[in-house]
Formats: structure tokens, sequence, C-alpha cells
């Protein structure tokens, strides 16, 4: 599918529903909470990037920032400052969707999942040194802590996703679908 296809195709709808209808079953199953937010939740923000990965940038920031908005109702944070929802949800989640600059192209789905995720690392530890540097213990600096404690909970997740997408048969099923969508875009 081209990068200027209409985004509100039935087909790029549906993909887009059924990957954020997972991400966000997989996100209230997390392996681990961290005390002050976050989780590693294996595989959510894999289905948070795979309609840009999919359909290209317009899909793929459409679908993570749609993602955001559901994340954030799911959960209702405690913190509701307007900058806090902007960073964590809006922004964080959001810079997944850079994963549709890589359709189509040589290990794509790795830049391009890697490259989200690293963009929501940088919106949440700007949003942790912000709104949670008072946790930083005496003497750290809240950059490091932020920094620190972003890296605890989104490296595991990282990691293990990576791992499992990098298995041969989860490699070629993720191909099938992507070859099977083009193939009814056109």
């Amino acid at each position: 599918m081209s990068r200027k296809s209409n985004l509100f195709t039935p087909q790029v709808l549906t993909a887009s529903a059924v990957c954020l209808a997972i991400a966000a079953a997989l996100s209230m199953m997390p392996m681990f909470r961290m005390p002050q937010g976050g989780s590693v939740t294996p595989l959510c923000m894999l289905f948070i990037a795979l309609p840009g990965y999919f359909f290209g940038p317009a899909a793929g920031f459409t679908a993570a920032i749609s993602f955001s908005i559901l994340r954030f109702i799911i959960r209702t944070p405690d913190l509701l400052h307007p900058a806090a929802i902007l960073l964590d949800y809006i922004l964080g989640y959001g810079a997944i969707g850079v994963a549709g600059f890589f359709q189509g192209k040589r290990n794509g789905l790795f830049t391009g999942y890697g490259l989200g995720v690293l963009g929501r690392f940088a919106f949440s530890t700007i949003s942790g040194y912000v709104f949670y540097r008072q946790w930083a213990p005496e003497g750290q600096n809240p950059w490091a802590y932020s920094s620190l404690y972003q890296i605890s909970y989104l490296g595991p997740e990282v990691f293990i996703t990576v791992l499992i997408i990098s298995i041969p048969v989860v490699q070629t099923a993720i191909e099938r679908v992507n070859t099977m969508l083009q193939r009814k875009a056109r």
C-alpha cells in the first residue's frame, strides 16, 4: 500500500483496530508493574507499531495516538496534569507511529519498532524529570534517575519483544499478514 493511500479504508481501519485491541489486551496483562507507573508488557508496543509497518506513517501515527487515548481511558492515571498526559500518552505512545516510515524497508519492523520505543523513552524520561524528580535518591541527578527508571521497564519489554520477533516463524507470520494486506489493497 502506498504512503498516499486512503487512511480510512475498511482494510486499514480493521487491521489497525485488531492490532490496537491486541495491544490494549496485552497492556492489561503486565509481567511487572513499576511503583510510579510503567510496566513490562511484552509485545504490546509491537502491536502499536504494526499498523505503521503495514500501511505507512499516517496509519502508524493515527493508530499510535489512538492507542494512547485508549490507554489513558483504560488506565485513568492519578497524575492528570495536561503536560503529563501529552508527554506520557499522546507523544510517548504516539512516537511508536514512527514505525510507518520503515514500511517495506529491509529490517523495517525492527528499525521502526526500535526508533518508536526510543521516542517513547525520550518523552517518558522528560515526563519523569518534570513530574517525578522528587523520587530521585538524594544526590542523584534527576535526569539519570528518570532515564534509569524508564530503562528498567522499557528495556526488558524491548528485549523480550525483539527476542520473540526474531524467531523465524514469527517473522514469517508477520510478513505473510503484511503480504496479504498489501494484496488486498490493490
